[in-house]
């Protein structure tokens, strides 16, 4: 698990939601082609995104709380730090969320 995998969480989840809307979107005589043409990319991206939550959901509560902010709000301090409820500074959080990879890897 990287730091920049689990930082772009939200994106991959958005790309996630477009595909299948576009998906849906297409008459059925078009979906098999639309299948073809993306379907490695969604595969990726559903991988991508089960990696990330199992790596969070092995982690203690407090670093999965950490965690999960983070991968809602990537790297915004001040976000993450208000989502968390936390009386940490934002450089405390970061410099936490960094020892939890010195550690993990």
């Amino acid at each position: 698990m990287t730091k920049e995998l689990l930082e772009r969480h939200a994106d991959t989840c958005e790309e996630i939601g477009e595909l299948e809307r576009q998906w849906k979107a297409l008459p059925l005589r078009e979906m098999l082609s639309f299948q073809e043409q993306h379907g490695e990319r969604m595969a990726q991206l559903v991988a991508s995104k089960m990696e990330t939550e199992a790596f969070a959901g092995s982690l203690p509560w407090d670093k999965r709380k950490l965690v999960r902010a983070v991968m809602k709000h990537g790297p915004r301090w001040d976000l993450v730090r208000r989502e968390i409820h936390s009386m940490k500074s934002p450089d405390a959080l970061r410099m936490e969320y960094n020892r939890i990879f010195e550690n993990n890897l």
